[in-house]
């Protein structure tokens, strides 16, 4: 039975496939929440067996993905407690199920689950400051300090005119590279631009981490929550966003060796270049 409904699920996911990852997410929740209603009730998981169990961390996983909200990352963590218990959690399932707590921002339960699950040598943490502060409805995002000790959550002025980046892939890595070392794009750039990654737990910490001791010309900032920013219907890397006033001026996706006199071009077009 279990089963069954884990596989109308994937087949869900199949179908979505080239949905907007926000509209895809939503749909693959809204389907979990009906085919296992009683996903997080201990008496019922302690009733499983393993390969169930399994089962159901997967589904609570598949759900999480691409819409992560509180419910299905309490399915995730609560299964993984089960399965911890029995000893058949993988290293790799720990640590998703940890990093749904993250984007949940469940941060001292993740914390605590970081620290239960020693064996599994999960990254460590970072200090996390300003989590619940009152922003006033600005978008804010989180920015890492050099040594990848500290979160800091900060709000960002969408008024000026700027670019942001989404980021975060080895074509990303690629832009980056080659924009620094660009006499023209590198420091127009440094001067206007936003790399930006998927909120913690979406966004692997270590992998913002090495990225900004990489490129330290183009730290990366982290979103505080995707519903922030409705500019971003769907999140394709790296894809350059020119906006003022909250609102996207023009964009363009991709990097190759054709991208410079595209980008050069929007940059143009929207006058952050003469």
């Amino acid at each position: 039975m279990i089963e069954q409904r884990f596989n109308e699920l994937y087949l869900l996911e199949l179908r979505l496939g080239d949905a907007a990852d926000l509209e895809r997410g939503k749909a693959l929740a809204s389907r979990y929440l009906a085919l296992f209603p009683n996903a997080r009730d201990a008496d019922y998981l302690r009733g499983t067996s393993d390969s169930d169990l399994k089962l159901l961390y997967r589904a609570a996983s598949l759900a999480n993905s691409g819409n992560p909200g509180p419910v299905t990352s309490a399915a995730m963590a609560a299964t993984i407690e089960h399965m911890a218990a029995r000893g058949i959690a993988a290293p790799a399932e720990l640590l998703s199920a940890r990093d749904a707590l993250l984007v949940a921002r469940q941060f001292d339960r993740a914390r605590r689950f970081t620290d239960a699950h020693a064996a599994a040598q999960l990254t460590p943490l970072p200090g996390i400051l300003g989590a619940d502060a009152d922003f006033d409805g600005q978008p804010t995002l989180w920015q890492m300090d050099v040594d990848g000790d500290t979160l800091e959550r900060r709000p960002m002025d969408t008024g000026p005119l700027q670019i942001v980046v989404l980021a975060g892939c080895h074509f990303s890595a690629d832009a980056a590279r080659d924009i620094v070392a660009d006499p023209v794009l590198g420091p127009l750039f440094r001067q206007h631009g936003h790399w930006l990654s998927l909120p913690p737990g979406q966004e692997d910490l270590q992998a913002v981490r090495d990225w900004n001791r990489e490129h330290p010309q183009t730290p990366m900032e982290m979103l505080y929550d995707r519903s922030e920013w409705p500019i971003f219907t769907d999140w394709r890397m790296p894809t350059f966003y020119v906006i003022r006033d909250g609102r996207t001026l023009g964009s363009m996706a991709g990097w190759s060796s054709s991208s410079r006199a595209e980008l050069t071009a929007l940059l143009r077009r929207t006058g952050l270049l003469p």
